[in-house]
């Protein structure tokens, strides 16, 4: 049977863009969800590799994307995770939503080990809308900036955008300009 020919319209634009494009069903124990996540290679540079969801906009209308360096391969893992997530109806996807230890989960010194979920895409060329499709990125950040981000008014989005791609990066500090949370008050 395959995949729904929607689907395969999101990997062909992903292909079309990015050469080099994966497709992988990833599948977990103990889950009926199947999710089909497309691995951009060197994308948006060599030392990068982008993952996207294909067919989580089935699921509330919007694709997930993040990238991350190289080394940590098992990003694709925290994607199938917030994605079954979603696709179960446990968590609406939408800018503003936080993710926490998702990364964690795979890298336990991971400083960023929470997501952010952003409404613009991480290159507009790659990631412009498809069809009805419109793309969420998976942010990185850190448990300071999971606490900062609670507060009322408060934002990540400019410091974020200002690190550039840097701010990708598992093992990074939290971003200038963001306090450093004492748990003792101190």
């Amino acid at each position: 049977m395959g995949p729904p020919a929607h689907h395969k319209a999101i990997a062909r634009h992903l292909a079309a863009t990015c050469p080099g494009v994966k497709v992988t069903e990833v599948r977990a124990d103990g889950t009926p969800h199947v999710q089909a996540i497309a691995e951009l290679p060197s994308f948006p540079s060599s030392d990068l590799v982008t993952y996207a969801t294909i067919g989580l906009s089935d699921h509330g209308g919007f694709e997930l994307a993040t990238t991350a360096p190289r080394r940590f391969e098992s990003v694709i893992k925290a994607v199938f995770d917030v994605a079954s997530y979603v696709a179960a109806g446990n968590r609406k996807l939408e800018a503003g939503a936080t993710f926490e230890k998702v990364l964690g989960r795979y890298y336990t010194k991971a400083e960023a080990a929470h997501w952010l979920v952003r409404s613009e895409a991480p290159a507009a060329a790659a990631f412009t809308p498809s069809g009805k499709v419109t793309w969420l990125t998976a942010w990185p950040i850190t448990s300071d900036e999971l606490v900062w981000l609670s507060e009322p008014g408060h934002t990540v989005e400019p410091l974020l955008d200002a690190a550039g791609l840097d701010a990708f990066a598992l093992d990074r500090p939290s971003l200038d300009g963001v306090p450093v949370v004492d748990p003792w008050g101190g």
